[in-house]
């Protein structure tokens, strides 16, 4: 029960951008303020928790999720150093091109939908990266 709790915070992640993804439908144009909160959030929250997962690893050395799922079709989560070092780069670069696309495409008429397009790319290369084989 204790080793489900890091994995399942593991899972915020990628989640908070899924919701980033999700919030850019309805703010898809010019100057989307509470998006563009969202996605630094979003980024800063992965880092954090990219950050814990390291410090989980660390303590626990591997740790994996049971599988979710029906007959071959669901998930399970795998967190071991290799994953832990991806998902931490994967979370810094994504709040780098987060935040330089925040400036670079300010007033740009499709700005909303680029941010949520990002989002839903970097929670898809994290999930992939958490997946256990």
């Amino acid at each position: 029960m204790l080793q489900n709790l890091p994995i399942s915070l593991t899972l915020v992640s990628p989640v908070v951008f899924i919701l980033t993804a999700i919030v850019s439908w309805f703010q898809p144009g010019i100057r989307p303020f509470f998006l563009k909160k969202l996605a630094t959030a979003a980024s800063i929250i992965s880092i954090s928790i990219a950050a814990l997962s390291g410090f989980f690893v660390a303590k626990y050395s591997l740790l994996e999720s049971p599988f979710y799922g029906i007959a071959d079709l669901g998930f399970s989560i795998r967190l071991d150093a290799l994953s832990v070092i991806m998902l931490n780069m994967i979370a810094l670069l994504g709040f780098i091109v987060i935040r330089f696309s925040l400036n670079y495409l300010d007033g740009d008429s499709r700005h909303g939908t680029f941010i949520g397009r990002l989002a839903a790319a970097i929670a898809s290369v994290q999930l992939l990266v958490l997946s256990e084989t």
